[in-house]
């Protein structure tokens, strides 16, 4: 029994180590309090604390993701009437965000499909759920693939806790939404095309039969426009 105890003692103390780690010797400038909204104040390294002390229960129902207008947001569904005291520590080194929900929440997640879902993610290289060994927290990781500033708010009715990750020039083509190709890259192909259409009609020859050019504008590629509304 003592045996088995071990591995999540083991990983307590990680967890504890790693928090203390993410908070220790910050400058007051580097500890910033969740706002009830968006506000467009990110972070790109320190502790962002939120949530309410008081309570001490709740439920995690989902963590999940989309993508638009270049930035990419994370939403905590919970299941209680406010959020519950939580850190998350961004440690840019590391490429990390260290979140701990406190107020002994219980799980209702599905960690399989979460884990999926954030496999299309073109900011988060992979999303770590660690056991329930606190019985007042719970804590998991989010690595990601560059080191991008991060704002974190609270919305009610329902709960949620949001992380909007904040994309650099270099990847916000790849958060644009989906079907729907970047301006600069439909004028691009608009101009290749007008570029070649002079070219086919100088390389005709006498033929018996004359062949017309169709003169119909270009339509591009068929693709059907679509944007992915922001989960809230």
């Amino acid at each position: 029994m003592k045996t088995r105890m071990i591995p999540a003692l083991i990983l307590s103390l990680f967890i504890s180590f790693a928090a203390s780690r993410a908070s220790a010797a910050l400058e007051p400038s580097q500890v910033r309090a969740a706002l009830p909204k968006k506000t467009e104040s990110y972070l790109r390294d320190g502790v962002i604390t939120g949530g309410d002390r008081e309570i001490h229960s709740g439920i995690v129902k989902d963590v999940r993701r989309a993508t638009n207008g270049g930035f990419e947001r994370i939403v905590i569904d919970l299941d209680a009437e406010k959020a519950p005291y939580y850190q998350a520590a961004i440690d840019p080194t590391s490429r990390r965000i260290l979140v701990t929900i406190f107020g002994s929440p219980k799980l209702a997640i599905n960690a399989k499909k979460i884990v999926d879902q954030f496999r299309a993610s073109p900011l988060v290289a992979r999303v770590e759920f660690f056991p329930l060994v606190e019985e007042d927290s719970w804590t998991f990781a989010l690595y990601l693939k560059a080191a991008v500033p991060v704002e974190v708010f609270e919305l009610t009715a329902p709960t949620r806790i949001i992380f909007d990750l904040k994309a650099g020039a270099a990847l916000i083509g790849e958060l644009a939404p989906k079907g729907e190709a970047p301006a600069a890259k439909k004028a691009t192909a608009r101009a290749a095309v007008s570029r070649a259409k002079p070219a086919r009609k100088a390389k005709s020859k006498p033929k018996p039969i004359q062949v017309v050019p169709d003169d119909g504008g270009y339509e591009g590629n068929g693709a059907a426009s679509h944007s992915e509304d922001i989960p809230e």
